[in-house]
Formats: C-alpha cells, sequence, structure tokens
C-alpha cells in the first residue's frame, strides 16, 4: 500500500475518535488528579517566572517524537505528522549496509507500542496543550489497553525527544519566548507548566537554573534532562481516579 494511500485511510480512522475523545477531558483528569497548581496571565508579570515558562514552551515547541516511536530498539521507525498536526504515521524502513534508508521499503508500524496515535492539539503550535492532552497521558497510559512497554520506559525514550528539541534551541541559540497572545486559559497551557515544574523539584532542579541554560553549561543541560526524567518518573506513582 503506497504511504499517501494509508496516510489518508489512517486519518479517516482517527477522525471519529478524535469525536469520542476529548483532549479537554484529559488534561481536567491530570489536573484534578495531581492538584497541580492553576497559574494565571498575572504570574507571568514575574520575570524568572516568564522566563521559566518561555523555556518550556519554546523547547517543547520544537521537540519531535521520533524516540517515543523507536520502543523496543526499532530504530527503523520514522514518525510523519500530517499538517494540521493532528494525525501522525509511524513508518519502518529498512536499511542498506551503510544504514541509509532504502527508498520504497516503508511500512506502516501498527504494533501497540510504537504505532502512530492521534493528536489532540498541534505539536509545534499548541505545544503545552499536546504536552497535557497527548504525551503526559501516554506516559500513564499507553498507546492502548495492552501496550507492553512500561511508563518508564515511555518517559525515557521522551525525554530522548526533548533532548533533541532542546539541543536544537541551544544550538541555534533561540530566544525562550512565547506565542503572541499566550494566556493560560489556554487547554494545558496552566497544567504543562505545572507538570514541568513539579518534575523538576522532585528532580531535584531549581527551575530558576532554566534562564541559565546554554550551549556550553553542561552541568546545568544535565541537571534538567536528569531532573525532568526522575521527576515524571515520580509522578506516574500517582494513583489515577479519573485519568484512565
Amino acid at each position: 500500500m503506497k504511504l499517501r494511500v494509508a496516510l489518508t485511510i489512517f486519518l479517516a480512522a482517527f477522525a471519529s475518535e478524535a469525536i469520542a475523545n476529548d483532549g479537554a477531558r484529559l488534561i481536567k483528569a491530570i489536573r484534578g488528579d495531581y492538584a497541580l497548581q492553576k497559574f494565571r496571565a498575572k504570574d507571568l508579570a514575574d520575570e524568572e517566572f516568564a522566563k521559566q515558562v518561555g523555556f518550556i514552551y519554546t523547547v517543547l515547541s520544537r521537540t519531535g517524537e521520533e524516540h517515543s516511536h523507536q520502543l523496543g530498539g526499532e530504530t527503523d521507525n520514522e514518525v510523519w505528522v500530517h499538517e494540521d498536526g493532528h494525525t501522525e504515521l509511524v513508518v519502518r524502513f529498512d536499511r542498506d549496509e551503510h544504514g541509509e534508508k532504502i527508498d520504497g521499503t516503508g511500512a506502516q508500524v501498527t504494533d501497540c507500542k510504537n504505532m502512530g496515535s492521534y493528536n489532540y492539539y498541534h505539536p509545534n503550535e499548541q505545544p503545552l496543550g499536546h504536552f497535557a492532552a497527548d504525551i503526559f497521558p501516554w506516559f500513564k497510559l499507553g498507546n492502548c489497553a495492552d501496550d507492553p512497554s512500561t511508563s518508564d520506559e515511555r518517559i525515557e525514550a521522551y525525554v530522548q525527544d526533548l533532548r533533541d528539541g532542546a539541543g536544537y534551541v541551544l544550538s541555534q541559540d533561540i530566544d525562550y519566548t512565547l506565542a503572541d497572545g499566550f494566556r493560560f486559559k489556554g487547554k494545558g497551557q496552566s497544567e504543562t507548566t505545572a507538570i514541568f515544574l513539579r518534575a523538576l523539584e522532585i528532580g531535584g532542579f531549581d527551575a530558576a537554573k532554566l534562564s541559565q541554560m546554554d550551549s556550553m553549561n553542561v552541568e546545568v543541560r544535565e541537571g534538567f534532562f536528569k531532573a525532568m526524567e526522575v521527576g515524571l518518573k515520580d509522578m506516574m506513582k500517582v494513583p489515577n481516579k479519573r485519568l484512565r
């Protein structure tokens, strides 16, 4: 089956699922289960806090999901995201003796742990909403009821993606900024900020150091990634009454 046809079918299949599953409901469930702090626009008047939110937003807007769909050592998988940001297709390619992709060998990945899934929020244009509604629930629940991967494995893979996203931002010297008209009223904006800050606190990382993050400061950079992994794994221990 040609990949373009497969993607069209994939889009149609997930359209009904998008109606049946509400991203806002997932965010509300997370907010309740984790008693997340609620931030408001006035909080951005604190310059240090605004820098922290800007860092999180900027890095997440450049964070892909390649490693997240290569669980179990399936490193030949590639992630294709539709321009609408909602539908993603994972494709496995054969490689030659040099590790180069062999054209025409792409096949859709349909196994639970690595298959593509519907995104409630655009990964690049709505990165905070995407993390809260699409990524964090995946940490906890996986792709399906019988997902063989563990939450630790999923978090470890995502932190690798986060590392790539941050690496790109730092190497390009991109400013930590928020989108024009950013408001915490947007779905997932406050929740993702609260999740990141709590994970960093659990992992023993002072969020004030985010403003010191640059390509040369290896100690701060590595401390951030380690703290995120430790903190997110610890958050998975919380029993969920709403997020199921």
